[in-house]
């Protein structure tokens, strides 16, 4: 019997960087906002504010700690840019106008690495050396506006084993 297959999608929490600050110079200590957060795959993070003043640049590390805005990997304009999460890793964000990284307009979305279950078994259970990470150049997606049910206070996380709970679902209503 062939079992049709599907994406299980979840959502992650939405975290507006700077929260009701905003993205903006001054004001917001950035490191300390992302300190206080613990971001996971699925997640989204938006950036709002003016885009005729600020913009949002994706950058390496060595140019997020050098404040070098000329090779960006990725730039954002529209003034409210939402990125999902699709892998962990370090996302370095900075404004791109002059001085505005200088002045602390930049931030290091950090996502730890989580540990796949391990398969279940009736002999001793064994580790594995985990592979490389994905690399965070490939890490988000651009999405659209958050949708105003999603809030950046209440984050749910189903844990590592949604895909599993997810295709169950699936199959038990091929068996209702």
């Amino acid at each position: 019997m062939a079992v049709p297959s599907f994406p299980a999608t979840v959502s992650g929490a939405v975290y507006k960087v700077g929260d009701a600050a905003t993205w903006k110079v001054g004001g917001v200590d950035y490191r300390q906002w992302a300190s206080n957060k613990t971001f996971h795959v699925g997640d989204t993070i938006t950036f709002e504010y003016d885009p005729h003043v600020h913009n949002v640049l994706r950058v390496s590390h060595e140019d997020y700690n050098s404040c070098n805005t000329t090779s960006p990997i990725a730039t954002y304009v529209s003034g409210n840019d939402s990125i999902q999460i699709l892998g962990p890793g370090h996302y370095y964000y900075v404004c791109g106008l002059e001085g505005h990284c200088r002045a602390g307009q930049k931030v290091d979305i950090r996502v730890p690495k989580v540990d796949q279950p391990t398969e279940l078994s009736n002999g001793p259970h064994s580790e594995s050396p985990a592979g490389p990470s994905p690399s965070p150049t490939h890490g988000l997606s651009r999405h659209g506006p958050p949708r105003s049910s999603e809030t950046s206070h209440s984050p749910i996380h189903l844990g590592p084993l949604h895909h599993l709970v997810f295709l169950l679902l699936g199959l038990s209503i091929f068996l209702i």
